[in-house]
């Protein structure tokens, strides 16, 4: 029942059917962790071809430190098989992405003897794909978060005789008005 008191409407509502189980509503404490997955590492081979990477970004020092850019070819050795295996597949597809475009570029720039340009494409590339995954990892955590929260009975406010009468939140109408 709507009423208008001094300019102010007032909606008196009259609970029919209570079928609610609250002890099914799930609140979260801010202090737990969302997070079911746990968050993935950047793989052994990565780290190598980072640390290797680093080592050979030395020789730009130059004189008795140019032979480090030789280690350049260890970070693409760790790096480049994966990339590799994924271009190659692509490729059997007749298709082009960035694994092919990467081994490429990591393939091109060993030719060229620039080690330490292709220690750097295929160090980032790898850790690229690290990132990417972590943050797919914490987005769909996050999703399952939000679904945990859905709640397991609706108040639905009944158009014509506006009581409210406690159904499955599965059976909600579409464009059902619900009192929270």
């Amino acid at each position: 029942i709507v009423q208008s008191i001094k300019g102010e409407l007032v909606l008196e509502v009259k609970l029919v059917k209570d079928g609610g189980d609250y002890s099914k509503f799930y609140i979260p404490n801010h202090d737990e962790q969302l997070v079911d997955e746990p968050i993935p590492n950047p793989s052994l081979p990565t780290i190598l071809s980072g640390f290797f990477w680093a080592v050979s970004m030395l020789a730009w020092i130059g004189g008795s430190w140019e032979y480090l850019k030789y280690v350049g070819l260890l970070s693409c050795a760790f790096g480049l098989p994966s990339i590799g295996l994924k271009a190659f597949r692509t490729i059997r597809r007749f298709q082009f992405d960035t694994n092919v475009l990467m081994f490429v570029a990591a393939a091109g720039a060993i030719a060229l003897q620039e080690y330490n340009e292709a220690a750097a494409v295929t160090f980032l590339f790898s850790i690229s794909e690290w990132l990417e995954v972590r943050a797919t990892t914490r987005a769909r955590s996050a999703l399952s978060a939000i679904v945990r929260l859905r709640p397991e009975k609706a108040n639905l406010l009944l158009p014509g005789s506006k009581e409210i009468v406690v159904i499955p939140a599965t059976a909600v109408p579409k464009g059902a008005v619900v009192s929270v």
